[in-house]
């Protein structure tokens, strides 16, 4: 009968001894054929190489509940209307299309990039008048 001997494994990145377990029970150790010590833990794996992959090449935009993903971030960090840059004047900014007037075929034409207080503020304006949402005003 054969024995199963237990490898004492650790991360070559944060040296962990402890990683997450297979349904509970086994310790399951992610390999980097890249590395000749090439165990990671799973915390090291998905920010060294998991999480590098997902948010190198991708920006998901939600237009008229269709999410769309573009291979850059539009984004510039500057407000339209206040001018207000993200992380000195404002926490972040959104893309808003202007008038809520949308293309699905060309997503980004007729956007405005505004802070959220700005952007607050102009949704408020569109959602309190009606008229303005059927172009009348």
């Amino acid at each position: 009968m054969r024995q199963q001997v237990q490898l004492k494994r650790s991360c070559y990145s944060c040296g962990s001894l402890e990683t997450y377990l297979d349904d509970g029970k086994s310790p399951h150790w992610y390999i980097n054929r890249d590395k000749e010590d090439n165990s990671l833990c799973r915390k090291c794996f998905d920010h060294l190489i998991h999480g590098p992959k997902i948010h190198a090449c991708r920006v998901r935009l939600v237009i008229n509940g269709i999410r769309i993903q573009l291979p850059f971030d539009p984004r510039i960090g500057v407000c339209n209307w206040c001018r207000g840059v993200r992380g000195i004047d404002c926490r972040k900014t959104d893309l808003h299309h202007d008038n809520d007037i949308y293309d699905i075929t060309n997503p980004l034409w007729n956007t405005i990039e505004l802070c959220s207080t700005c952007h607050g503020k102009e949704t408020w304006r569109l959602t309190s008048n009606p008229a303005l949402l059927r172009g009348e005003g």
